[in-house]
Parts: C-alpha cells; sequence; structure tokens
C-alpha cells in the first residue's frame, strides 16, 4: 500500500510508499514515564509510536506555556495502528475475495485504514518538538538524542526483522512455498540498520519499514533545526514550514521525508498553535496552508484525515477509553508484527475459510494473534528498551555534576 501520495493504495514496493505505520513514529513514552516519576525535564524525552504508558503523561512545555497534557495522542495512535493492521488483513490480502457482498463491504469498509499512516506522520510532527523542547534540549544534546532513539527503537525494529528473516528463510524451503526465494545480500542488510534503504536504493526486507526511515529522517532533521524553529525569530520557522509544504507540492522522491512535508508542517503547526506565547496568524494561515496542500497532491480525504488529527490533538477531543489506550501503548510493536504473526495466521486459515462466517474467525485470530505478539514484545523488549532509553539524559542532575 502506497499510504499518501505515497500515502495512496498502490502497488506493493518495498522502497516507496507500501505499508503504513507508525514511527513512533516517535516517542511519547520515555516522556511520560520520566516526567510522571518527577524527574527533571533534561531527563525525558518522547518516545516512538507504541511506547509504554499512555500520551496523557506528555509533559508541558514549559516555556512556550503548553497544557500539560495530550491524551488524545496514544488513542490517535492506537487507532492507526488498528486502522493499518484491518487494512492489510482485509482490503489487501486474499481472505476476503470480491466475490460476495459481504467480503466487498468488509473491503470497503477497512480500505480508509491506510489513513493510519499520515495520521502518524502529523503526530510525530507534533510529538517531537513538544518533547524535545519540554526537555531542554539544545544542538549540543544531538549525540545524545540519537542514542536515545536507537536504544529506544533499535531492538523492537531489529527483533522484527530477525523474525521475519528468519520465517521467510524457512518457509521458502517448504514446498507449498510460492513468494519469492529470500536472497541475503550484504548492502541491502546493512542499510536496514540505520533505516538507510530507501535512500540508498535497496528494497526494504518488509513492506512496513518504509515508515520507519521516513521517521528517523524527521528525526535527525529536527533534532539539527529545532533551536531554530522554535526560537525567538519565527521567520526561521516560517521558512521551513514553506520549504516543507513546497517540497510536497513538488513530489519530490517519495524515499525523503519531504515528500510528506505538508503532513510534518502541520503536526509542527498544531504544536506551535498549542502555545499561546509563540502562536500567530501567520503559523494558523501556514497551517491551512498544509491542509490545502495536503488536498491537491493527496486528495480530500487524506486532508480531512490530517486535519482531523491536527484539531484533535490541537484541542485534545478524543475521549478516553482504555481499551483504545491499550492499543496506543503497544502501537510500535503492533506495527512491525502484525504482517509477521497475523498475515501468517490468514494465509493458514484462508485454506480452511469457505464461507463468510469463517473467513471472520480466522480475521478475529489473526488481530488476537497481532496482539498477543505485540504485547509480549512489548514487555520482553520494547518498554525495557524504553526505560533504557529514559536513563540517557540530555543534562546531569545536580548529583551527578563533577561525578
Amino acid at each position: 500500500m502506497n499510504c499518501g501520495r505515497g500515502i495512496r493504495p498502490s502497488a506493493v514496493d518495498g522502497r516507496s510508499n507500501t505499508h503504513c505505520q507508525p514511527g513512533d513514529d516517535l516517542d511519547k513514552q520515555t516522556l511520560a514515564s520520566t516526567m510522571s516519576a518527577g524527574k527533571k525535564t533534561g531527563d525525558s524525552e518522547q518516545g516512538s509510536p507504541g511506547a509504554a504508558e499512555p500520551a496523557s503523561a506528555l509533559p508541558a512545555a514549559g516555556r512556550a506555556g503548553q497544557s500539560s497534557r495530550v491524551q488524545s495522542v496514544d488513542s490517535l495512535r492506537g487507532l492507526a495502528a488498528f486502522g493499518v493492521m484491518l487494512y492489510h488483513f482485509v482490503y489487501l490480502d486474499a481472505l476476503f475475495p470480491s466475490d460476495t457482498s459481504f467480503s466487498s463491504s468488509m473491503k470497503a469498509a477497512t480500505f480508509y485504514g491506510h489513513l493510519g499512516v499520515p495520521v502518524f506522520f502529523v503526530i510525530s510532527g507534533f510529538v517531537l518538538p513538544y518533547s524535545l523542547e519540554a526537555a531542554g534540549y539544545h544542538w549540543r544534546n544531538f549525540r545524545t538524542f540519537v542514542a536515545k532513539r536507537l536504544v529506544r527503537l533499535e531492538p523492537t525494529y531489529l527483533l522484527s526483522l530477525a523474525i521475519h528473516l528468519g520465517l521467510w528463510a524457512i518457509a521458502s524451503r517448504l514446498p507449498t512455498f510460492r513468494g519469492e526465494p529470500l536472497q541475503i545480500e550484504p548492502g541491502r542488510l546493512l542499510s536496514h540498520l540505520g533505516y538507510l534503504s530507501g535512500l540508498l536504493g535497496y528494497q526494504w526486507y518488509s513492506e512496513n519499514y518504509w515508515t520507519l526511515g521516513i521517521e528517523f529522517q524527521f528525526y535527525i532533521v529536527m533534532a539539527l533545526a529545532l533551536p531554530l524553529l522554535i526560537g525567538p525569530n519565527p521567520w526561521w520557522r516560517w521558512a521551513a514550514i514553506v520549504s516543507l509544504l513546497g517540497a510536497d507540492l513538488a513530489q519530490v522522491p517519495p524515499t525523503l521525508f519531504a515528500r510528506y512535508g505538508a503532513l510534518f508542517a502541520l503536526g509542527i503547526e498544531t504544536f506551535v498553535l498549542r502555545s499561546p506565547t509563540r502562536r500567530s496568524q501567520v503559523d494558523a494561515t501556514l497551517a491551512g496552508a498544509a491542509v490545502v496542500v495536503l488536498a491537491w497532491s493527496d486528495g480530500w480525504v487524506t486532508a480531512a484525515a490530517a486535519a482531523a488529527t491536527a484539531a484533535i490533538i490541537g484541542f485534545d477531543a478524543l475521549p478516553v477509553w482504555r481499551p483504545i489506550l491499550w492499543l496506543g501503548t503497544v502501537s510500535y510493536s503492533l506495527y512491525l508484527f502484525h504482517t509477521i504473526v497475523g498475515q501468517r495466521v490468514l494465509h493458514v486459515g484462508e485454506r480452511f475459510a469457505t464461507n463468510d462466517a469463517s473467513r471472520v474467525v480466522v480475521l478475529m485470530a489473526a488481530i488476537a494473534a497481532s496482539l498477543v505478539a505485540s504485547w509480549l514484545v512489548c514487555f520482553f523488549v520494547e518498554w525495557p528498551s524504553q526505560r533504557l532509553a529514559s536513563r540517557i539524559r540530555y543534562h546531569k542532575t545536580p548529583a551527578t555534576v563533577g561525578d
């Protein structure tokens, strides 16, 4: 799936926009856990999509006058991840052939699940500056930021890559295997370690990983540009937003994060507009311009989804419901593992599903397996990684200065 201009469904291609996500996505829970534990803001940083605690614990960016809770962020992540999963399981998979009215209705109902990707990108545009400002981030902290990101994201990502390649290697030896045989190319494999496959022209091993590459590019650029974007001179910010919108309009290659510039720009402007001391009419106009650019480049449905995401975050307007919040806490693992676990359940079940009722049972089994697997990965890998990343601090506490 191509979730967009890239995000619009099209041919499945590992290098261009083929399945959807997270990025977490971003980092919300490291922040949540450190701030809620009463640590200094210099010790906090956002966690990627699907971290361990609810986004309601996101801290205020005190200098900008932000409110201390944005409870809707986790809920949005949970809904986005679940929507992407349904899109893959129903709309793209062969479990529901389009030869019955029920199957056709199921495919129609899950088609818009691909909008989870633009939702994730808008969230990233908001949460990254929000959390970094709260942490007192400065350019001198860049290497620390990268270290925190890698510790936070890599273990879960590399586990998914190892399991995916292992199962692929085993399946390719079976007589019933009908897919492409696994070929391990050193350059292609190494490019995955730094989320560089798309930039270096390699195909991603999993159709989900392309969004991680886009998100990581955004992380690096934002970490370098943030002091200018939130500094006292708003012209730097306005110039950056206009540049992102221009790159989006120019349809730069889909392997570059700027191809999705309007989505990230809308998230950044949502962060700005939540700040009473920073927002301006120019920023409101640029947020509206981002929606117009999205409507032109991706269509009004994507633009509407992005605008709704920004409004929900801006007003913290999504009701809190624990099951959805829980989905948000496992959204990163769910995004990475639902195709590894759930789709294999689907492929086995397809052999026995002969009617609509049995297909629904197989779908429910695939969803349940994906959720259980995601929770297990979170418990044993993602959440421990998150806690370890939270110990990497931007600033030394008074107790450690001079040690």
